[in-house]
């Protein structure tokens, strides 16, 4: 079919479908705009990438792993305290536990399952002195004494540097039989206080056979020097390797002082972090399987550390308390249950020793144990009959603190076991 037109109203020019108006950005201008629109949408499609593969990372450290970032996360998002129901870091009074010796090249404490901490916001009291006590600004170097142990000189600290603030945090108001519980169970409170912890009824064990067996699965954990009012956030905090310095002389004390006592006790003095946080549980489980092998006798294995905690403005807590021997570094146990899927049979006896142990310490010095931590990691505690972890005192306490700690522990521990 065919139509004529007039060609005066449409000429022969204008017969074709006229040709679209030219765009008001030139050629060359619209090239320039192609190229990086591309690359930012290269840029961003990494960028959703790279942050998925971090949230799965994390997400794997939160749930599978023993790591401070799931302490964290659990405790304010789900835990709660039966009682008064505060959140879990509300009751520790908003600290987050930080562990400021992880090796920077793994940023993990492991055994097989589990990683360490890091701080969320928390508000905490920059004073935590009775009200009738009166304040006065030491010199820099001037160590404090028992009774000025929670005053705090923010004013003192030069810039860059971050304070060491002195804290309570005994919660002994909520008693003895509380525990701040990050496991997977409920456990029974007053069914802990029906199991014994001594394997022996009479406190009569065979001469020279070792009973007690003190390793150090992170020996390099050091503390802070005496009358230091700050440090450098930008060093490395509370490491070393000089055995006279760090949780190996505090658990070489406890030892000593369980053998005069007449419980034989041995002291394993490898630093099994030497070559690093990662793999230290591994390397420190060979040894306890060795002594364990060798030393059949033993019952109790005691790994000794010492805790860090920091806010999240950056001042490290100094864990402390007075005591009639001095300035006391707060203790605390903790306790490995394995978790659902791969549970410690008799953690109930670990968490037992751990309630009976803290109530024997706050029974001389109130406060001086905190609660005890009951976690779904192992910490190696599936191994002897009887295994705890203790924090002698924090990074911010120092060695005179967590000596005066570790006499106290002996001597309540020989309490316990001797029962």
């Amino acid at each position: 079919m065919s139509t004529d037109y007039d060609t005066k109203q449409f000429p022969a020019e204008r017969t074709h479908l006229p040709t679209l108006p030219p765009t008001d950005i030139p050629e060359k201008r619209q090239s320039k705009f192609q190229k990086p629109y591309v690359f930012y949408c290269v840029m961003t499609l990494s960028v959703m990438l790279f942050t998925l593969a971090f949230a799965a990372s994390e997400l794997f450290s939160l749930f599978f792993s023993d790591g401070d970032i799931g302490q964290v996360v659990m405790s304010k998002l789900f835990g709660s305290d039966a009682v008064s129901g505060k959140s879990i870091q509300e009751i520790m009074l908003g600290q987050s536990f930080v562990d400021l010796s992880i090796d920077k090249d793994t940023e993990t404490e492991t055994d097989t399952t589990q990683t360490e901490k890091e701080p969320t916001d928390t508000t905490l009291p920059t004073d935590t002195r009775p009200s009738d006590t009166e304040s006065s600004i030491p010199d820099d170097t001037m160590v404090q004494l028992p009774e000025d142990i929670y005053e705090y000189y923010p004013e003192k600290i030069p810039t860059g540097m971050s304070g060491i603030i002195p804290l309570d945090l005994g919660l002994s108001e909520y008693g003895n039989a509380y525990i701040h519980n990050q496991s997977s169970f409920t456990p029974d409170l007053d069914g802990l206080k029906d199991i014994s912890v001594s394997t022996s009824p009479d406190g009569i064990y065979p001469e020279g056979a070792p009973l007690v067996l003190i390793v150090h699965t992170h020996g390099t954990e050091g503390y802070t020097d005496e009358g230091m009012l700050w440090y450098d956030p930008s060093k490395e905090i509370a490491r070393s390797s000089d055995t006279s310095k760090n949780v190996v002389y505090i658990g070489k004390i406890i030892s000593d002082a369980l053998n005069a006592s007449g419980i034989p006790t041995l002291h394993c003095e490898i630093m099994h972090d030497v070559e690093g946080y990662g793999g230290s549980y591994d390397r420190s489980a060979a040894t306890v399987k060795k002594y364990l092998s060798e030393y059949p006798s033993i019952q109790y294995v005691i790994d000794v550390h010492r805790d860090a905690v920091v806010r999240s403005t950056g001042e490290l807590v100094r864990p402390v308390i007075a005591t009639e021997n001095g300035s006391s570094a707060q203790i605390m146990c903790v306790v490995g249950s394995g978790g659902k899927d791969s549970e410690i049979l008799g953690w109930e006896q670990n968490l037992a020793l751990a309630q009976k142990l803290r109530e024997a310490l706050n029974a001389k010095n109130e406060g001086i144990c905190r609660p005890t931590c009951l976690r779904d990691s192992s910490y190696n505690q599936q191994y002897a009959t009887y295994s705890l972890l203790l924090e002698m005192g924090a990074a911010g306490n120092t060695l005179k603190e967590a000596e005066v700690a570790a006499r106290e522990v002996a001597s309540a521990l020989t309490k316990v076991i001797m029962k």
